[in-house]
């Protein structure tokens, strides 16, 4: 090969490795503002009360009606209100959200109060399997 081979050579090599990266950026930027990417991303609770304000939003669990409800202002005026929800309720943080909410583990944060109800009748008698013990 001599000199005059050498910019064709090069060129080449730009003109094929050029295809490749074009379309691997535009791929990168249509994924980026797909839809289905633009809904897994982190939610407010106000992004939440707009499903979980509804009165009515309920499912139905081992043959029985739960309530998925929860009242935004009495929220509001909680001392849970500055956290918003996801701290509480893991795997709830981006939308969609699985089916599954895994129970809010208030013992991370309540510790000592979760152990004052766990030794008293009420506490002992969900440890023991009774549902409707406060």
């Amino acid at each position: 090969m001599d000199r005059k081979d050498a910019p064709s050579l090069a060129r080449r090599i730009f003109l094929r490795l050029q295809e490749p990266v074009l379309l691997s950026a535009i791929f990168a930027v249509a994924v980026f503002f797909s839809p289905v990417f633009a809904e897994a991303q982190a939610v407010s609770k106000e992004i939440c009360l707009s499903c979980h304000g509804a009165p009515g939003l309920q499912k139905t669990r081992d043959g029985k009606s739960v309530s998925l409800h929860l009242d935004g202002e009495r929220f509001s005026r909680s001392a849970h209100a500055p956290l918003g929800c996801s701290p509480c309720h893991a795997g709830m943080a981006q939308i969609p959200h699985p089916a599954e909410a895994k129970p809010a583990p208030c013992a991370t944060c309540h510790a000592k109060t979760t152990r004052a109800y766990d030794l008293s009748v009420h506490g002992k008698a969900r440890l023991k399997g009774l549902a409707e013990a406060a």
